[in-house]
């Protein structure tokens, strides 16, 4: 089976208010696909116009048989779910999905379920350290809302980051995996 991490960094936090800034897939062996709003030709015209962005993340979902998230039951399949339907393309489908917040929230016991939390406890430990997690700083988010691209740079990073981190959480977690569950992507 073909697994992805994956995460969206969008300009809000409900759709029909705003766009995908960035995405990142991420295979097993680490390959990283960066899908960044400011590489499409409609940019420069319409900064917000995500559809492009979106159709080639459906494509590039549908080519994995499972979806690693980290709280992407209830933040970025349903992003993804509201575009497809605004935009009327077609569903990537069934998929199995993992949502790792749901792991960790059913089997262990931590003061708070971010993902920031679970990599600090991590890294407390004297192995290999888990890639840090960037805080989102709220001067180059505004910039990347507007179009920065230097601002955008800092998201596309801190999203490729939050994957990476997903990524090497799930090698260490994945025994513990019960919650593997098709839906509709």
């Amino acid at each position: 089976m073909k697994v992805c991490f994956f995460d969206i960094e969008t300009s809000n936090l409900n759709p029909p208010f705003g766009w995908i800034i960035c995405a990142v897939i991420q295979d097993l062996e680490g390959k990283t696909k960066v899908f960044r709003i400011d590489k499409y030709k409609t940019f420069k015209k319409e900064p917000w116009n995500d559809r492009e962005l979106v159709e080639d993340l459906l494509d590039s979902l549908r080519e994995y048989d499972v979806i690693v998230t980290y709280y992407g039951d209830r933040y970025d399949r349903k992003w993804i779910s509201t575009l497809t339907v605004y935009y009327d393309l077609e569903p990537i489908g069934l998929k199995y999905h993992i949502d790792i917040y749901r792991e960790i929230k059913r089997t262990f016991k931590l003061h708070n379920y971010k993902l920031k939390t679970l990599i600090d406890y991590l890294n407390s430990r004297e192995l290999d350290e888990i890639t840090e997690k960037t805080p989102i700083d709220s001067i180059n988010y505004k910039k990347a809302v507007t179009g920065d691209r230097k601002g955008i740079d800092y998201v596309v990073d801190h999203c490729k980051r939050d994957v990476s981190a997903l990524r090497e959480i799930y090698l260490l977690v994945f025994k513990y995996v019960s919650g593997i569950r098709k839906q509709l992507w």
